[in-house]
């Protein structure tokens, strides 16, 4: 019986990886397949290594060809194979054990042609998934010219029918670069049906630069003509079979609108693939590597990048411009002696730096993807130099001196922007320098992990990963542990910053670093790293602070228990030794609350509550943010314009601190508190349940949000996302309050569920503070002015805001991502402009495609105020979030996007019908918003939304702090 599926591997000189790729084969749960490997003239022990495993699986296939190169040796397994779908994977990397299986049943499920799973892509100390690969795979009916396929060129992510490869005798051309793709797209002309497949089908592990010969080889002129050329025939390909679907298309009675959406996808296709070609292959793969290629590339490049332009849509072209800003090509493309002349990156290597790490150092930055650089080396390295460096444009050699002054020489003469100073043997990875120049912006420096190398993998440094645990990089910068991070390598510089400084470079070089850390702004990079022979020890060596090298792991080992507090969203198998642990954790953490909330806070609180109350006394508590929130600032700005209030600010950053921290803030918050005459709170804390206030002071629960709409506190003690109802009832949150503020008489039922304050009659529908602006025209018009000025283009445009509530749970909060920008703008560009304001909690923000990025879509999360968005927008799209009861006020269109509402549902749950709530339309597809808003004037139901206002809004009406100082005796 033949196989199902055929594995296709060719294989040169891949003794030391084919082991590791066999293996993974071997292991997976899907068994009914034969593995083709073809070895296509392989010199080391490549064949021996097959025969052993052959001998061991007879589903192991070998075959032997003399060398002709990569796509010859796929042409050969096409030719024996015999399974009715072919996957293609390489010899040198790794598949989940799960691939096969899931790439099957998905092609049977769906009865596809072609199932392209997600991959990821392995470079040292990166691991990172493709967009195109993400967005492809959640997708089970995808069109043949969908966008994302032009960026999606993986062969070996995809699952093939043997029978259509055969049928119409598709093989690989033989050339040396995008053979793949254009097999891929061949291919898809043939095909019916295209599916995705969700799982990590497969990950690519790409050598680290000293391992890569490849990279000079790569860039040459001979190889990027086989890849314009074969791109050259892709695009004929789409233009072809465009041009016959529009034939038939116009030929048929379809209307004309219809005929014209044909025509603009094409035309769309047609731009993203040439910008495919400009970004990924003239750009990425060819021109950041143009100090490891030969004469001839530039002039080919400089020529395709021009027929790119030519042929992108110019929205496309400036979005290439703006996300390539490094390589300067508002001037053109520049030359390798333009590119000398015009650094951004200044790479000042000292004398320091042993002479047997310059060679490799040298591979490592000429192996960058940042191209706008140069080298400024020491002249008593010179001998370490090979020759092929010493004749580069952008190598120059500096006299020799003692260190500082070196340095200082050096730095004048730079003609960088930035500078990295290399003292120690520490690398960069591919990326890593591009990166860093994108985040540093105007500050000092910025510095980056260092990862240990150890054989084929990495890990970090210990000792100076410490610097960027969460204690370090989050809550406290300064702190006398930097001084692990006392490397230069690791670091960019700004050189103006640094010529700026009164003392610089001394006799000490780590003091140098030192004193910057002190004296400096900067920032701590994370998303990728530097690598290193170097151990701990020698990290250590420069420490000259006992306490640090003493106390670090210790730091290590508390940022691991934070982290493993933090919960995962995704139950996972425990082992027995890991449930036990998480148990023991868990009674430590109940300990720790019945401990301080009922025996310590409260003997604490009384011990200070001796004291007399402070008249006038007014205590702000804010729980997660550094700084007050937009529900208290203005109650804050009132009390403090009057001078009558003594006003202490209390932060406690609750998401931030661990035990012992949040124990001393806790203490220093009852301390305050136990003299305290007036007490204003946004949201629930946890420890002034832990203590039996006293009548004088009184509590008031602003709130940070108005009406009541998804279930929080005890009402969510039986979903998903609340907590247990026995807990709550043992520590209730809001039983000191002695008001809390809510927006209609609506809601008060809602409240008092969820706070458990049912008939004690302290929930008072008295309006919310926040939304007093809102009925002041000043405020109004100088908002409405502030978003102009950020926003130029809303002069000329209507304004949809986007406020989604995040996903998830608290500490790890996400922003959804579901809208389809390209429709969107294709719809409403000439008309509308989007502003995105997703929740504080998310810290990762979703990406918007460049080509629409603050040109038509702009996130403002960052940058903008709410109340300001609220007052200049003219339609609010949201989904579960409290805005739209404030929003409400105006009385303007709102369109609930949701979704995801079951899935939501069943996570935390809402207090009303959410159908029969909504003061606007429940939408689930960009398709309906953009017909609802292209209709608006005869859809929008203003009854509708005047009396979601009067509803839930009522008491709002531009004097609710008024009402709420007098209800607790504030006289101003």
């Amino acid at each position: 019986m033949s196989p199902k599926v055929s594995v296709i591997i060719p294989a040169y000189n891949a003794a030391a990886t084919l082991p590791r790729m066999l293996d993974a084969i071997k292991a997976q749960t899907f068994e009914n397949f034969e593995v083709v490997v073809i070895n296509d003239g392989s010199k080391d022990d490549t064949q021996s290594v097959l025969e052993q495993y052959q001998s061991e699986d007879s589903r192991i296939r070998v075959f032997r060809q003399k060398n002709q190169g990569v796509s010859a040796a796929r042409n050969h397994g096409l030719d024996v194979a015999q399974g009715d779908y072919i996957a293609f994977f390489d010899a040198d990397d790794e598949v989940p054990e799960n691939a096969l299986n899931d790439l099957y049943h998905a092609a049977r499920e769906h009865m596809a042609d072609l199932v392209i799973g997600r991959h990821t892509i392995q470079y040292m100390t990166e691991d990172y998934m493709p967009k195109s690969s993400r967005n492809l795979s959640n997708e089970t009916d995808i069109p043949k010219y969908h966008k994302s396929l032009c960026w999606n060129f993986t062969l070996c992510n995809k699952l093939f029918r043997r029978d259509i490869i055969e049928k119409f005798r598709l093989r690989f051309n033989g050339t040396k670069h995008a053979e793949d793709g254009l097999f891929i797209f061949r291919y898809i002309q043939k095909v019916e049906k295209i599916t995705g497949c969700p799982s990590i089908v497969y990950k690519y592990v790409k050598n680290s630069f000293w391992e890569d010969a490849s990279l000079s080889q790569k860039a040459n002129s001979s190889a990027f003509k086989d890849l314009r050329r074969n791109l050259m025939e892709i695009i004929q390909a789409i233009d072809e079979e465009t041009t016959e679907s529009l034939n038939e298309v116009n030929a048929s009675d379809a209307t004309q609108a219809a005929k014209d959406e044909m025509f603009w996808n094409w035309k769309l296709i047609r731009s993203t693939m040439w910008k495919r070609f400009a970004q990924i292959s003239i750009l990425d793969e060819y021109y950041r590597l143009l100090w490891n290629s030969d004469e001839e590339l530039y002039l080919l490049l400089q020529k395709s990048l021009e027929e790119c332009r030519e042929n992108m849509f110019p929205s496309q072209w400036k979005a290439l411009l703006e996300d390539n800003s490094d390589l300067q090509m508002d001037v053109g493309l520049m030359n390798r002696e333009e590119l000398a002349e015009n650094p951004l990156l200044s790479v000042l290597v000292t004398a320091e730096l042993p002479k047997e790490s310059v060679e490799k150092m040298l591979e490592a930055y000429y192996g960058q993807i940042f191209v706008s650089f140069e080298i400024l080396l020491d002249e008593a390295l010179i001998d370490a130099v090979p020759e092929t460096y010493l004749k580069k444009e952008n190598f120059h050699v500096r006299p020799h001196a003692n260190l500082a002054k070196w340095k200082k020489t050096a730095l004048q003469e730079a003609k960088g922007t930035h500078c990295i100073i290399v003292e120690e043997p520490v690398y960069p990875s591919t990326r890593t320098v591009a990166q860093m120049m994108k985040r540093i912006h105007d500050k000092t420096f910025i510095t980056a992990p260092i990862c240990k190398i150890d054989g084929e993998r990495f890990h970090k440094l210990e000792a100076q990963s410490t610097v960027f645990t969460n204690e370090f990089s989050v809550i406290k910068k300064r702190s006398k542990y930097n001084q692990l991070d006392a490397i230069w390598s690791n670091k960019i510089f700004s050189i103006k910053n640094l010529l700026a400084k009164k003392r610089l470079f001394e006799s000490d070089s780590t003091k140098d670093l030192n004193r910057l850390y002190g004296n400096s702004s900067y920032i701590k990079f994370e998303d990728n790293s530097f690598v290193t022979n170097m151990s701990d020890s020698d990290i250590l060596r420069k420490v000259k602070n006992v306490g640090v090298k003493l106390g670090y792991k210790r730091k290590l080992r508390k940022e691991e228990k934070r982290l493993n507090r933090i919960e995962k969203e995704s139950t996972e198998v425990e082992t027995i030794s890991l449930r036990l642990k998480k148990w023991r954790n868990c009674k430590l953490r109940e300990g720790y609350k019945f401990l301080t909330l009922k025996v310590l806070f409260p003997v604490y609180y009384k011990w200070h509550a001796r004291k007399p109350i402070e008249k006038n006394k007014v205590l702000f508590i804010v729980n997660r943010k550094p700084a007050l929130p937009n529900s208290m600032t203005y109650v804050h700005n009132l009390l403090e314009k009057s001078g009558k209030f003594n006003i202490h600010n209390k932060f406690l950053l609750n998401l931030s601190l661990r035990y012992r921290q949040k124990f001393k803030v806790d203490l220093d918050l009852i301390k305050d508190l136990a003299t305290a005459n007036y007490v204003f709170l946004d949201e629930a804390t946890v420890t002034t349940c832990g203590i039996n206030k006293r009548p004088e002071t009184k509590i008031v629960q602003l709130w940070h949000g108005c009406g009541a709409f998804k279930k929080f506190g005890f009402s969510t003690a039986d979903k998903i996302f609340g907590g247990n109802a026995k807990e709550q009832k043992r520590y209730p949150m809001y039983r000191n309050f002695d008001l809390v503020c809510v927006s209609s008489p609506e809601v008060v039922w809602a409240y008092e569920e969820a706070m458990q304050l049912k008939g004690v009659g302290n929930v008072k529908p008295v309006g919310v503070s926040r939304t007093d602006v809102f009925f002041q025209d000043d405020y109004i018009h100088a908002a409405k002015q502030r978003i102009l000025e950020q926003i130029p283009a809303a002069a000329d445009k209507k304004i949809i805001l986007y406020a989604p509530t995040f996903r998830g749970r608290v500490a790890s909060a996400y922003g959804p991502d579901h809208f389809d920008y390209e429709k969107l703008y294709e719809s409403l560009g000439d008309e509308y402009i989007i502003l995105i304001k997703h929740h504080p909690l998310v810290k990762r923000l979703p990406e918007i495609p460049l080509e629409y990025r603050d040109s038509f879509v702009y996130d403002v999360s960052h940058t903008m105020e709410i109340e300001d968005l609220i007052c200049a927008s003219d339609i609010c799209i949201s989904d579960y979030s409290s805005l739209i009861f404030e929003y409400s006020l105006f009385e303007k269109p709102i369109i609930l996007f949701a979704y995801d509402l079951d899935v939501y549902f069943d996570w935390r749950g809402f207090y009303y019908d959410y159908f029969e709530m909504a003061p606007g339309p429940v939408l689930i597809s960009t398709e309906e918003i953009i017909d609802y808003i292209t209709h608006i004037d005869t859809e929008f139901d203003r009854e509708k939304m005047h009396a979601f206002r009067e509803k839930f809004m009522r008491s709002c009406d531009g004097h609710s702090t008024e009402r709420i100082l007098d209800e607790v005796g504030l006289k101003l």
